[in-house]
């Protein structure tokens, strides 16, 4: 396939293995989608976390150190994922999901997955 259907289908995968990143599309960067809001800032990250400590204590346990590289990680994924411009800009980008990857996630039941990545879908 094209270089487009390879990294929708890499982030899939990326958002299939880790809820983290799929929670953060769906409770921050779609609701940022939804209000207009172009800009992701490090206190979406920060906040994001807050949110998740009420729904695992586990996340009270991490570092400071391990909360900002794991930050640091989501954002370099969706920038190579092109759903924000860079890593210093946070700038949110319009996304369309292409027809192959929208089609082989909902033939497999990815409906979760399918969730996350279509910030653009209420």
């Amino acid at each position: 396939g094209t270089s487009e259907i390879a990294l929708q289908s890499l982030f899939a995968a990326s958002v299939k293995h880790s809820h983290l990143l799929g929670d953060f599309l769906t409770e921050v960067v779609k609701e940022h989608h939804k209000a207009f809001d172009r800009q992701l800032s490090i206190r979406d990250w920060t906040n994001f976390l807050s949110v998740c400590e009420h729904r695992d204590r586990a996340v009270s346990g991490w570092s400071d150190t391990t909360r900002a590289k794991l930050g640091q990680v989501v954002f370099r994924v969706l920038a190579e994922a092109r759903y924000i411009d860079s890593t210093r800009s946070l700038k949110l980008i319009p996304v369309s999901l292409v027809p192959p990857v929208r089609e082989y996630l909902e033939i497999h039941n990815e409906a979760y997955v399918l969730r996350c990545m279509d910030i653009s879908r209420g």
